[in-house]
């Protein structure tokens, strides 16, 4: 690992290895109809913009994988929940434990 780089990375989004955070996986389910694709995307990428973060990885096929800061995501649940109302039988959020950003992986399993 480029400590080096992982921590100008974690500068640039606002985080510190301390910051308590968790992990957001938004799966797209494959079987749907891959015209409408670039729209839910683009809903999903809105719902991160409008949470002010943008420290996500985009997983080819189907999955998001997003770092928020613990609070930041209590103050904006309300939009994931709203994303996963809407796209009820294309996409599933999952919200993993909170954890310091260097221990996201125990989050994210």
């Amino acid at each position: 690992m480029n400590t080096a780089y992982l921590s100008d990375t974690l500068k640039e989004n606002g985080l510190s290895e301390d910051t308590l955070c968790r992990v957001v996986i938004v799966r797209l389910n494959v079987r749907y109809n891959p015209n409408n694709l670039f729209m839910i995307q683009s809903a999903i990428t809105q719902a991160f913009a409008q949470m002010n973060c943008s420290f996500y990885r985009y997983n080819y096929p189907n999955e998001y994988i997003l770092i928020i800061e613990k609070e930041r995501l209590e103050k904006n649940r309300h939009i994931l929940k709203r994303l996963a109302d809407t796209y009820e039988k294309v996409l599933c959020i999952g919200v993993g434990s909170v954890s310091t950003v260097m221990a996201g992986a125990a989050s994210y399993d």
